[in-house]
């Protein structure tokens, strides 16, 4: 079972802020994790899957958010805002599931696709974040400080927000084969 934990406490909300900003520290002081974003960060409008640039904020170092962005404006083309605006006063949900095994991740994905279509049907957005949950150390220490019983999966920010471009998909052909059985 998947269980979403609404953030209130200030305490909480700053705890969760520090140590999203310390994973996203250290995911982005690694080359590998930089290039791997590169890699699925495209201007290629041809090209079906990846993030178009048009959908990332143009990122300056000067957006100074409380829990930051995943930076994929790695080709310095992002053509949305800067300013994000991503805080701790939003109203902040970690998803988190009892047991820390397929099934368990299987769970959170479902209770994430129902989540995300509950929001959209109501006219929300939500904003995914998971570097705090990518690093252990800090996935670990989330656990701790937030007092939360279960192995967190995501972060999720929801409220409203612009409409942006739409992301490109990949063809039902690309990703699904067909087998005799």
């Amino acid at each position: 079972n998947a269980h979403l934990t609404h953030v209130t406490r200030d305490e909480d909300r700053l705890a969760l802020a520090r140590l999203t900003q310390q994973a996203d520290e250290l995911e982005n002081g690694d080359p590998a994790y930089r290039a791997e974003l590169r890699r699925w960060t495209t201007d290629d409008p041809l090209r079906r899957d990846g993030v178009p640039f048009t959908a990332v904020p143009h990122v300056t170092g000067a957006a100074h958010d409380d829990i930051p962005i995943r930076d994929f404006d790695t080709h310095g083309l992002g053509w949305l805002p800067t300013e994000t605006h991503s805080g701790v006063e939003q109203c902040l949900l970690v998803l988190t599931t009892v047991n820390d095994d397929p099934l368990a991740w299987l769970q959170a994905g479902e209770a994430m696709e129902h989540l995300w279509l509950q929001a959209t049907s109501l006219d929300y957005v939500a904003g995914l974040f998971t570097q705090v949950i990518e690093v252990p150390y800090t996935r670990e220490r989330l656990r701790v400080e937030l007092n939360i019983t279960g192995h967190p999966h995501a972060l999720l920010r929801i409220g409203r927000a612009a409409a942006t471009s739409a992301l490109r998909r990949r063809l039902l052909d690309d990703v699904l084969t067909q087998t005799e059985v």
